[in-house]
């Protein structure tokens, strides 16, 4: 299962996730980074992404940016960028 939603840009996290606004793990997207824009439906869209990859543990969300899949950012490994 997915830990969580990781970015400083996120005002809610997608069902089944936990939102950890404010951390990003630099380094640590080696699944994904796909732009938003070709993300219809958005925040959902990039949760679906990590749902349907088994190594996939986490993503971050950069609204207006981009998504982010992880097979190792945890809040192991999570920085808090404020």
């Amino acid at each position: 299962m997915p830990i969580g939603v990781i970015g400083a840009r996120i005002m809610a996290a997608s069902a089944g996730y936990t939102l950890y606004e404010g951390y990003a793990c630099p380094g640590r997207n080696e699944l994904w980074s796909v732009a938003v824009s070709i993300l219809a439906g958005g925040l959902d869209d990039c949760a679906q992404m990590c749902n349907s990859v088994a190594s996939c543990i986490s993503f971050e969300w950069r609204s207006g940016h981009e998504c982010r899949g992880s097979s190792s950012c945890d809040t192991s490994t999570m920085h808090h960028f404020g």
